[in-house]
């Protein structure tokens, strides 16, 4: 993933052009484990699940002062992906980064081939590539339209004696969607729950947590399970692990 930033293109808060050096923060996440490391709430957009073709938080700063960019302006970013999608729609943070209820975004994305030279020789790439206004984070990703889906919660119990919503985090994953969506804990049912409109019917799943006891005890559980209005709830039970061996695991996805 590459940003690419015409000279003279970022201002300060008060609409003057950027003088001196600056730094440019990009950070990717282009798959399910990823997105789990990190935490980041990226398939939902309002109660519907998408699946994400890629993450990314992009920020331009100068000391402690973020900067923006001029309207008239194009900052791109280039992700490449040789399977892009053209139904893939471009989704940003609303200003909300902490709700993380993706929006549909007004910069514009398109496909696109690159033309490069690296290590001596020719190179071409393809993949989306949009156009960004400022800081923020955005997602690609496609929205859900299974042939069958329902309405209805899930949600997810671990052994209470141990783990809460404080000390561990626990993700649906859609195994055939390529999507992973954080569950949050209730504190009135005690159980880590969402609530999706667009949940496939009968389709594969697993289940993860991982949680932190403490420093350097660390649980992780998995369970598989086939998602329908039979399975409202659903069961884990971590085991210790090592931090590495949970990276391991992760990796699969």
């Amino acid at each position: 993933t590459s940003v690419h930033i015409p000279a003279n293109s970022l201002v300060y808060d008060d609409g003057s052009d950027v003088v001196g050096e600056i730094s440019v923060s990009l950070q990717d996440y282009l798959n399910m484990g990823e997105l789990i490391v990190h935490n980041v709430s990226a398939m939902m957009s309002s109660d519907r699940m998408l699946s994400s073709e890629g993450v990314l938080f992009v920020s331009f700063a100068q000391g402690n002062e973020v900067l923006s960019v001029k309207p008239e302006s194009l900052v791109t970013i280039r992700v490449p992906e040789p399977n892009a999608s053209v139904d893939a729609i471009l989704y940003d943070d609303g200003g909300e980064p902490i709700v993380f209820d993706w929006q549909v975004s007004g910069d514009t994305m398109s496909l696109k081939s690159w033309d490069f030279y690296w290590d001596g020789k020719d190179w071409i790439d393809s993949g989306y590539e949009f156009y960004i206004t400022g800081s923020g984070w955005y997602n690609i990703a496609l929205e859900l339209n299974p042939d069958v889906s329902f309405n209805q919660p899930i949600c997810v119990s671990l052994p209470r004696e141990l783990f809460d919503g404080i000390n561990s985090d626990v993700f649906l994953i859609l195994d055939e969607y390529d999507t992973v969506v954080p569950l949050e804990m209730n504190s009135e049912k005690m159980l880590f729950c969402a609530s999706f409109s667009n949940l496939p019917q009968d389709s594969d799943a697993t289940i993860v947590s991982i949680s932190s006891l403490g420093e350097g005890n660390y649980h992780f559980g998995m369970s598989h399970a086939i998602i329908n209005m039979d399975n409202s709830e659903l069961v884990v039970v971590p085991e210790p692990q090592t931090k590495e061996q949970i990276l391991d695991f992760l990796g699969m996805f």
